[in-house]
């Protein structure tokens, strides 16, 4: 899958895309190793990253809404996958410090993972 599905994962994707990050998929599928998949919203499939982009509209309604990110988070985990969790607000009004910050856990993921 392609594209964003929402405005804050468009405007995070023309930042990143613009900056000095590894190309990227969005809204990418991840088969997990008991069969299982998720969509990870940002996928550096090589360096095993995910960034999630969690909004208050669609993740913190009720408490089983904000479970289903949690529940998601702890299968890429445990399948060896690091994820960053960043708020529409931080993309939208401070998104030089959003960029430079994925800018440097995506190095950091690289240097971890070439040890």
């Amino acid at each position: 899958m392609a594209g964003a599905w929402s405005a804050p994962e468009a405007r995070a994707a023309r930042l990143l895309r613009a900056s000095n990050v590894p190309p990227f998929e969005q809204n990418a599928r991840i088969d997990l190793p008991d069969g299982s998949y998720v969509i990870a919203d940002f996928l550096w499939r090589a360096l095993r990253a995910v960034l999630e982009i969690d909004s208050l509209e669609h993740h913190f309604l009720s408490p089983a809404q904000r479970e289903a990110p949690d529940d998601k988070h702890l299968k890429l985990m445990s399948a060896g996958y690091a994820v960053a969790h960043r708020t529409p607000w931080a993309i939208s009004q401070r998104p030089l410090r959003f960029v430079h910050g994925i800018e440097q856990w995506l190095q950091a993921r690289a240097r971890q993972l070439a040890a």
